[in-house]
């Protein structure tokens, strides 16, 4: 199984995000697949971003006004469990540590999401697009 995501300018120019997910798998009993949904565009785009250090427990992230989603990468030698929260409340749902997190937003995006980190993990990015 292989993911791809690609994020990058498209012939709008700058300013312009499309974001294209290719997702193929193959198996002995299946055969293979390659699904490829509709691939997300925002005129608007922020094109922005961000490196930041997530503390040990809530990091908030704000959002750009104009962003249609995000990719969360954390480094790859990432050991610390992460958690995505709405709020601080939130009991918030496991991420992984170590792979790429797509989230699409409503328009318009909430104001900013939270990243749970089990403990300090330097340089996550976010990528807003």
């Amino acid at each position: 199984m292989a993911t791809t995501v690609t994020v990058g300018t498209g012939a709008g120019g700058v300013g312009t995000a499309l974001v294209n997910i290719v997702y193929a798998k193959s198996s002995a009993t299946l055969g293979s697949a390659l699904h490829t949904p509709p691939i997300q565009q925002n005129a608007n785009s922020p094109l922005a971003e961000s490196l930041l250090d997530l503390a040990l427990g809530d990091t908030t992230v704000a959002i750009p006004t104009t962003a249609a989603g995000v990719i969360i990468v954390p480094p790859v030698a990432n050991a610390q469990a992460l958690k995505l929260k709405g709020n601080a409340g939130d009991t918030g749902i496991v991420i992984s540590p170590k792979a790429p997190t797509m989230l699409s937003f409503a328009n318009p995006p909430p104001a900013s999401f939270i990243i749970n980190a089990a403990g300090v993990v330097a340089g996550t990015t976010f990528m807003f697009f």
